[in-house]
């Protein structure tokens, strides 16, 4: 391979501006589920304005659209969950409670039960896509391309070619692909995505460097020493990827009180069917206890 000493490796990924929110999150913004949330929203807003101005009639569909029209993916979630693999979730009782509540005529009761579980489903759904896009970030921040020195020549290899105990030299406005320690040379390192230091730290023999990181000024020559998932970028991604599919403590907590939950509401919700014969009382059992 060719001498490459006087071409200077630039990290692009690590100099472009943040695009904006709906570019960001495009494909997000635009699935299905979100589609469906901002119409609850937009027809249980418009059912309220239309009631107040006088023309209940209208609003009474237009409530009754927004819990049809938002509630579909629950109830398709809920009944898919409880017949084929015996879940029991608030999403079981929060469908029933809808389904009554439409049948009974309590229609802005329905679109607003919708509202909350579509809303929070919602919610907990951007967490996650802005999750996706961190590790979509970090990612891009390790350049595909690093120049190393062997056999006393200057050579620019893909990151992938880089073995353990190789020189990489990193010049300023490049960033660094790899863990080591700098072996010569002095820079000032960006490093704010590993460490979250907002100020440039100087880097000089004997120190570590990270993947990941920006080399503002200067230039190093690092003994690579981890690579790849070994890396200190390489273990936040898996850390987080560890985390996004497991469950927090607080989710299972959840899951596993909903199982108690959901029979016994379901228990007083007859009982007071029973006791009162009104169904919309009984209806309303299931109603309140759905937050």
């Amino acid at each position: 391979m060719e001498n490459q000493t006087a071409t200077p490796l630039t990290c692009a990924d690590c100099r472009t501006s943040s695009p904006n929110f709906f570019t960001r999150y495009r494909s997000f913004l635009l699935s299905r589920d979100t589609l469906l949330t901002f119409a609850n929203v937009t027809l249980l807003l418009t059912g309220c304005i239309v009631s107040l101005l006088g023309v209940p009639g209208v609003g009474k569909w237009l409530y009754l659209a927004a819990a049809i029209i938002g509630g579909l993916p629950l109830f398709l979630f809920a009944a898919k969950g409880l017949f084929l693999r015996g879940d029991i979730t608030a999403g079981v009782m929060a469908s029933t409670a809808t389904i009554a509540a439409i049948v009974v005529g309590e229609y802005a009761a329905a679109a607003l039960v919708i509202f909350m579980m579509s809303v929070g489903e919602w919610l907990e759904n951007f967490t996650i896509a802005r999750a996706d896009r961190a590790l979509n970030d970090l990612s891009r921040l390790v350049p595909a391309q690093v120049m190393v020195r062997r056999s006393g020549q200057e050579q620019i290899i893909p990151l992938e070619q880089v073995v353990l105990g190789d020189t990489v030299l990193a010049r300023t406005g490049e960033c660094i692909g790899v863990d080591g320690a700098v072996t010569s040379g002095s820079a000032s390192v960006n490093q704010a995505a590993i460490t979250g230091e907002s100020m440039p730290v100087e880097k000089k023999t004997g120190d570590d460097v990270f993947a990941g990181t920006l080399n503002e000024a200067g230039l190093l020559e690092i003994r690579v020493t981890r690579l790849g998932e070994q890396t200190t970028l390489g273990q936040i991604v898996r850390l987080v990827k560890d985390a996004q599919s497991h469950q927090a403590p607080v989710q299972r907590i959840a899951n596993r009180y909903a199982k108690v939950l959901v029979p016994i509401t379901f228990s007083i919700a007859i009982a007071v069917y029973f006791l009162t014969g009104n169904v919309l009382r009984a209806v309303t059992v299931l109603v309140v206890v759905c937050p």
